[in-house]
């Protein structure tokens, strides 16, 4: 099968986080398929991260290709840029599309696959389907207008909604990463709709380091979005400890230090916290291993039900218990609850008791890890052979 692959955030020119479509290209690649990849050459974005694959399958959009795109084009790109719509990458689809043009002069795809968002990246993408004649899939890997963090907009919005019903019904398939998600856009748009999680990627675990001696610690490394990751119930736990807080360590490595300290102080528990920035991910992923417990901070509302944040499987990956604190219905909590991965509670007494197990079995030789059994099951390939079989079964088959 060849498949053009289209990934607005693709490394080198991504985020550390931006893992899965790489990942992807790599499974297509060993699996035999005839993989070409587009992403958009962003020269502001620090180089992070490595594709890691063979030369001539990567290429790169320059947002100053607009050759042939014409003047309207270009108008609407530059004015959705300025209003965020549909995001604003929006003016690389002109480049993005000139640069399949130049694939695809030698080279013709059974399919494209556009990871999203960036949103652009998927109008891209259809586009560049309508144009050639080629069948395409969309993969959300967060929601457009349906996500729980979507902030609707007069005007805009509507044109949102207009642009996003009128692409997804162009698609062959949609996939996304939560079940919930699947369901409601196979309930809106009657496409063919696949769940793939996004899953951990074993190679970067293949060393399981075992957590030294000492203190409990646990670790959180990420964003907090404000106030919806709050580690307030945590922190009134080791409060309900008293004097054997003292065997803790929490390790905060955040965007927002003082957020976290301030809650801290509140309830008189800083000093068993471990606060600092953000530091690279590769150093993350090394510390993962080497806690004890891992902390999942997870927004206290109905929204985040069919919300799976990409560290819950990092945190699997690494095969350390882990402490979900926040909500207790939705996705999430069912993968750790339903696998025994951990705990999951927003009650201070609930979370102080499952601290105070930990530091017992830490005392009596060591916190176990994950099953093995059930941890494999989210192995990202396992992931993408489902992915694969939708897409040879229920797209390419129309």
């Amino acid at each position: 099968m060849k498949i053009l692959l289209i990934a607005g955030f693709f490394p080198p020119y991504s985020p550390p986080s931006a893992t899965r479509a790489p990942a992807l290209a790599r499974y297509l690649l060993a699996e035999g398929h005839d993989v070409r990849v587009i992403g958009y050459k962003m020269l502001d974005v620090p180089v992070v991260l490595q594709p890691g694959l063979p030369e001539g399958i990567a290429h790169y959009a320059d947002r100053d290709d607009v050759a042939g795109t014409g003047l309207r084009l270009r108008l609407a790109c530059a004015l959705g840029r300025e209003l965020d719509l549909p995001d604003q990458r929006a003016v690389w689809i002109g480049p993005t599309r000139n640069t399949a043009r130049r694939i695809l002069k030698s080279w013709k795809a059974d399919m494209i696959y556009a990871t999203a968002p960036p949103m652009s990246c998927a109008l891209a993408a259809q586009a560049i389907a309508a144009e050639h004649g080629i069948p395409w899939v969309c993969e959300f890997r967060d929601l457009w207008t349906g996500h729980p963090y979507y902030t609707a907009r007069p005007l805009l919005s509507r044109i949102e909604k207009r642009l996003e019903r009128k692409m997804i019904g162009s698609t062959a398939g949609v996939v996304t990463v939560t079940q919930g998600w699947a369901d409601g856009l196979r309930a809106d748009f009657a496409r063919p709709t696949a769940r793939i999680l996004n899953g951990y990627e074993a190679k970067e675990f293949v060393k399981q380091e075992t957590p030294p001696p000492g203190k409990l610690t646990l670790l959180y490394a990420g964003a907090l979005y404000g106030a919806k990751r709050d580690p307030s119930p945590l922190f009134a736990a080791l409060e309900r400890l008293g004097d054997r807080r003292r065997e803790i360590e929490a390790q905060f490595l955040v965007e927002a230090p003082e957020q976290v300290l301030e809650r801290a102080n509140a309830y008189g528990i800083a000093d068993c916290l471990n606060i600092k920035g953000l530091i690279p991910r590769s150093e993350v992923l090394t510390r993962l291993g080497l806690t004890d417990v891992l902390l999942l901070l997870r927004w206290d509302d109905p929204s985040e039900d069919h919300v799976l944040a990409g560290k819950l499987f990092e945190y699997i990956g690494a095969g350390r218990p882990i402490l979900s604190v926040g909500s207790t219905t939705g996705e999430a909590a069912d993968i750790i609850r339903d696998n025994g991965f951990g705990v999951v509670s927003r009650e201070p007494g609930e979370i102080a008791a499952a601290l105070g197990h930990w530091l017992d079995e830490k005392r009596s030789g060591g916190i176990p890890g994950l099953d093995e059994a059930r941890r494999v099951k989210f192995d990202r390939n396992v992931q993408f052979d489902t992915l694969l079989q939708f897409l040879e079964s229920q797209v390419l088959s129309q």
